[in-house]
């Protein structure tokens, strides 16, 4: 759980409350500048390539986003990215690469303090694709305090990748890791999500009581494809949802790679690609938002 004295949360919001209004000062005099332009030159310049939607969602949905922790370690360079993140104003970051950090955990653990004030409404979330991974940070004293989710990645839709004979093997791999998470979770007062690609009925009852939430990835080139790559698991998970009596709540995953929707966000920015990617979601019971791998790639998207 977050743990911020009194004092030290005061100084975070008077500084995240003086960071807003600057960037608010130059936002509007962004705007002033444009539109004195759009003035003199007697046009208004549109995106005429965007044919889903356009313009600037100003609703826009929630966004989190994967980082790589040794993209942080150095601390010459880390002020830049926590710079980029803060740019990208994430609900919630996922840390991978930890499970290379664990036998000296300082370092990852001066990244994850640095997440925490730097970002404070931010959920942070460490990454790992096995029980004993999240039972070693539980137990580390230097990551105590500075997480509020296990994120797990183990893709049992793929079971030859991980030396499973059959995906019922790895499935109830994956359903034994989750179920001492889950134990181990509530002890600590931290959620449990795992990244999901292909799942059937029988696979997402046998996971889905150990979660909190699930990362439904739809890795594809163009977001006009999107609602397809959903539907059938979304059938499935509203289902699953009225078998157990519960609305699980899920994130779309999308990736900025290039061969996914890198170049979309090149042709028409983040903002268009976020605001076509979530309209097939909206209505959808327990969306609650739009997760991306990784800030890395993201941030080369950022508008200037």
């Amino acid at each position: 759980m977050r743990r911020h004295t009194s004092a030290g949360g005061g100084r975070l919001k008077a500084r995240m409350r003086t960071r807003q209004g600057i960037r608010c000062g130059l936002w509007c005099a962004s705007l002033f500048c444009l539109g004195m332009i759009g003035c003199a030159s007697g046009a208004i310049v549109k995106d005429t390539d965007t044919p889903l939607s356009a313009g600037r969602d100003l609703e826009r949905s929630p966004r989190g986003v994967y980082i790589n922790i040794s993209t942080m370690l150095n601390a010459r360079t880390r002020n830049a990215w926590l710079t980029r993140l803060d740019a990208l104003d994430p609900d919630q970051i996922v840390v991978y690469g930890m499970h290379r950090q664990l036998r000296n955990s300082g370092p990852a653990a001066s990244v994850l303090r640095a997440l925490r004030l730097a970002l404070p409404n931010a959920r942070l979330a460490v990454s790992g694709e096995t029980a004993a991974f999240f039972a070693s940070v539980a137990a580390d004293r230097n990551l105590d305090g500075l997480f509020d989710v296990f994120n797990y990645e183990f893709e049992f839709w793929n079971p030859g990748n991980y030396g499973y004979r059959s995906r019922h093997e790895a499935l109830e791999r994956a359903a034994d890791d989750l179920a001492a998470m889950r134990a181990l979770a509530d002890r600590r007062g931290v959620q449990v999500e795992m990244y999901l690609g292909w799942f059937d009925e029988t696979e997402a009852a046998r996971l889905f009581p150990y979660l909190d939430r699930i990362l439904l990835h739809a890795y594809v080139p163009s977001v006009d494809g999107i609602a397809g790559y959903l539907a059938d698991r979304l059938a499935v998970l509203r289902r699953v949802d009225a078998s157990l009596g519960r609305v699980m709540e899920w994130r779309l995953l999308l990736s900025a790679e290039t061969r996914y929707l890198g170049g979309s966000l090149r042709q028409h920015g983040l903002d268009w690609v976020e605001k076509n990617a979530a309209g097939p979601c909206r209505d959808q019971p327990g969306w609650s938002g739009i997760q991306w791998f990784t800030a890395e790639l993201l941030a080369e998207h950022l508008e200037p």
